[in-house]
């Protein structure tokens, strides 16, 4: 029996993007399987949730219909606490750190992202799915990072799935665990932002985990680590491989023009770097096998090289998610009532929608039923076009 891994990248609220991509994509590839194939779904933060929402219900249809629902009811509110609520906190706390006299530990309140995943989350049917084999899928992964090693850790959760030894090339270690609500929560503590999450037990000394897209937003490395014959990357940036049509400052960039090659770089240049190189191993173990020069070994791991298919779900284009959340933004946040509304605030903060570059931070953090609506379509559109109408996947070698 071969193995698939599905791995869903971190994207804030992009998240709903990947959750339709999703539902198009798990039907298909169940299909095209047909009980046949181990199945381990990897997230990292929006990711984490999708992955957690997928796995949790022993029917893939119930799982994707869930999944959509979360994303389509779930606004700010269910993320964090009201700006103007909290902005007296926040000011003082800021005050008291610079007079030593305290600490600020995120700018945005997000005790109620908890109540949302303890509650739209259910933990003892994920618990039966993955522990027990009843589910669709036969594993799942978590990623987040340690604030205090800098390390990657996969916390995994599934009945007969590999536990990898550490992984001190890349900075990854593996803990099985009992998957719940804190380790997706720290999968999505996004720096700054959002409150870091304590994680007890912990495989670090002081338990502390931030986002795991600080170093490894798709997870392409774990799932080559758990055996996965055939990969498949869901992510709101198009294929690294795909002629892209990035947009560039006409003029001088502004702080929101920088924060977009920040996030850029955090979120995007590694996990293509990690396409590009699974695919140029491809090609060499390819063409090694047809010079009859294998088997050859992996120099750090002691793991022999094997092509792996791959298969990379994403927007066909840069810049079709920001354009939609600068659209949305303008079409709902008009007037001074609705600016005054905790998400007019954050995008008026993060630049309103004047620019592509203001969009794309925006977008993270636009946590709105419509804008979550209008994802969940494009996501569900272009995961169309990619896969095709054929019986098969469109896989890559």
């Amino acid at each position: 029996m071969g193995t698939t891994a599905i791995v869903t990248a971190g994207a804030g609220a992009r998240g709903a993007y990947e959750a339709g991509a999703l539902s198009v994509l798990v039907p298909r590839l169940l299909l095209e399987a047909a009980g046949e194939e181990r199945i381990v779904l990897l997230g990292t933060s929006a990711g984490a949730i999708n992955t957690a929402l997928l796995a949790a219900s022993t029917d893939p249809a119930e799982a994707i219909q869930n999944m959509l629902q979360v994303w389509e009811t779930t606004s700010a509110s269910d993320v964090f606490a009201g700006l103007r609520r909290t902005a007296i906190r926040d000011a003082t706390s800021y005050l008291a750190e610079l007079l030593g006299r305290g600490q600020i530990n995120s700018l945005l309140d997000t005790a109620a992202l908890r109540r949302t995943v303890e509650k739209k989350l259910d933990w003892g049917q994920l618990r039966d799915s993955l522990d027990r084999g009843k589910g669709w899928a036969h594993g799942a992964g978590i990623v987040a990072t340690s604030s205090s090693s800098g390390r990657t850790t996969v916390f995994l959760q599934g009945k007969g799935i590999a536990h990898p030894p550490p992984d001190d090339f890349r900075g990854i270690d593996y803990v099985p665990v009992t998957l719940a609500a804190p380790h997706v929560l720290a999968s999505a503590a996004i720096p700054i932002a959002f409150l870091p999450v304590r994680v007890d037990p912990s495989p670090a000394k002081d338990g502390w985990f931030v986002d795991g897209g600080v170093r490894l937003n798709a997870p392409i490395k774990p799932a080559l680590a758990l055996g996965a014959d055939r990969v498949i990357v869901v992510a709101t940036t198009p294929d690294p491989d795909s002629p892209q049509s990035a947009p560039v400052a006409p003029t001088e960039p502004d702080v929101f023009d920088a924060g977009g090659i920040v996030l850029h770089a955090l979120l995007v240049d590694q996990m293509a770097e990690d396409v590009h190189t699974l695919r140029k191993t491809n090609r060499f173990v390819e063409a090694a096998g047809k010079a009859g020069a294998l088997p050859l070994a992996h120099r750090d791991t002691g793991q022999p090289y094997r092509q792996v298919q791959n298969l990379f779900l994403g927007p066909p284009q840069a810049g079709l998610i920001s354009a939609a959340a600068n659209e949305v933004f303008a079409r709902n946040y008009r007037g001074w009532f609705k600016r005054l509304s905790d998400i007019g605030i954050l995008g008026t903060m993060l630049g309103g929608s004047s620019a592509e570059s203001h969009g794309e931070i925006l977008s993270f953090l636009f946590f709105d039923p419509d804008f979550h609506s209008v994802l969940i379509h494009l996501g569900k559109k272009h995961a169309e076009e990619a896969l095709g109408a054929g019986p098969g996947l469109p896989w890559r070698s």
